[in-house]
């Protein structure tokens, strides 16, 4: 939240007269930012992969598509979560929370799989859900995932946006 008053935030709050304006370049910045990684990822996997093997014929395949768009939802889930954390802790304090929540679900995961336990615990633990492997072992159906994922954000989104318009800022 500093760095919203280092970078000009203050007054582009003064000038826009919301509070919502901050939270909507936020959301713009962040999801941008994802975009072109995952861009600049998937041109690097095929520019390697055609350096390796002369002629190849690269065919995008549902299930390779599904992973590539339930990865970027992961991240994007995963920055949303950490900046509402920002938003209500320390940095610090928020870091921390977010690094036992990733572990956690990994963990857990991990004792849901072994164990036998029901999977749909892990619906609540996003992270197993960018991991190839773990996604093929959940018994549910992609769209089912993919649906509970967008339903997460949109929570976590509408969450930000109520912490970030209640934010009393001059306070700061």
């Amino acid at each position: 939240k500093d760095r919203w008053f280092q970078f000009g935030g203050c007054y582009a709050l003064i000038r826009k007269k919301t509070k919502s304006y901050i939270f909507f370049q936020f959301l713009r910045n962040i999801f941008l930012l994802f975009i072109i990684l995952e861009m600049v990822k998937t041109v690097g996997s095929i520019f390697i992969v055609k350096s390796f093997r002369q002629r190849v014929e690269l065919k995008i395949e549902e299930a390779f598509l599904f992973q590539v768009i339930l990865f970027f939802e992961v991240i994007f889930f995963l920055a949303l979560l950490q900046a509402l954390w920002e938003w209500i802790f320390e940095s610090k304090t928020a870091l921390i929370v977010m690094w036992i929540y990733y572990l956690m679900s990994l963990f857990m995961g991990e004792i849901c799989y072994i164990n036998g336990w029901p999977l749909e615990i892990l619906l609540f633990l996003v992270p197993n859900f960018g991991m190839g492997k773990r996604i093929i072992q959940l018994t549910m159906d992609k769209e089912v995932i993919m649906i509970w994922l967008t339903f997460l954000i949109i929570v976590v989104m509408l969450t930000l946006k109520i912490v970030i318009t209640k934010k009393d800022f001059w306070n700061v």
